[in-house]
């Protein structure tokens, strides 16, 4: 039975999985929900990848943290809250949310309900008649780079919420590996993680090329894109992943495994 490396398939990962040997370690694509998904499913067939964040608290149990992720600082460009009217006042608003995602979901129900105390009805679809939607990926980072979708008049930038909230980075995605891979395996497949992110990070340029034509917007806004994400999470990022642990326990109901 074949067992993958599971891959988000957004821009925001292309530095991991540029330069993957497909030959060791076959991927399986997918958006983040979908993905978050299939790792939790009984079939135990992904042995690693990068999941959603919120996710991986719920399978602490089979998969290992491990000391790769995707995370923002100040900024991120592909998790925006477009809306009518100013985040602060979008009390008693209906937002719609993406289907594609949980992590960015609990951050803009923790943001809306603890940061401003607004009482908001939030539903997954988009709808028309939304106050706000929720988008993610290569579809918000098109949005911020290229022409608003719809009549939007604000686009806000929710990794940059929680920064001037926090003051520390916003963790979206982080590197796990199944518990019940062999130790050889394991280390064959942290040293790829390891060379693999640093052949991505040297062809940054090669990548936005690609990525813009593809998403159709400039190969140099994809290039600041990637040259503002984090991907070694170091004791900062952990300290904001802390944070909105604890925030999404109480304000999204999130339910995660004791630590």
């Amino acid at each position: 039975m074949n067992r993958f490396v599971a891959r988000i398939a957004y821009t925001n990962t292309e530095p991991y999985f540029f330069h993957w040997p497909l030959h060791e370690f076959p991927l399986i694509s997918g958006v983040p929900r979908e993905l978050a998904e299939e790792a939790a499913s009984a079939a135990d067939d992904i042995l690693a990848g990068p999941l959603p964040i919120v996710e991986t608290w719920k399978m602490e149990d089979r998969f290992e943290p491990l000391s790769w992720g995707i995370a923002g600082r100040e900024f991120c460009q592909s998790v925006l809250l477009l809306s009518h009217h100013p985040i602060s006042e979008l009390d008693n608003t209906a937002i719609g949310l993406t289907l594609e995602s949980s992590t960015s979901v609990a951050l803009c129900e923790v943001i809306l309900k603890e940061r401003y105390g607004h009482d908001v009805r939030l539903r997954r679809g988009l709808n028309r008649d939304d106050d706000g939607w929720l988008v993610i990926g290569d579809q918000a980072l098109r949005i911020f780079a290229g022409p608003r979708l719809g009549d939007w008049n604000f686009v806000t930038d929710l990794a940059s919420e929680w920064w001037d909230w926090q003051r520390l980075p916003f963790v979206f995605a982080r590197w796990v590996i199944n518990k019940s891979v062999p130790s050889e395996e394991k280390n064959r497949l942290l040293e790829i993680i390891k060379s693999s992110l640093a052949a991505g990070l040297d062809s940054i340029p090669a990548i936005a090329l690609y990525q813009s034509s593809l998403l159709k917007i400039p190969a140099q806004s994809i290039v600041d894109y990637l040259t503002g994400i984090v991907y070694e999470l170091g004791p900062q990022e952990e300290e904001g992943a802390g944070v909105f642990r604890e925030l999404a326990r109480k304000v999204a109901n999130i339910p995660v495994l004791s630590v």
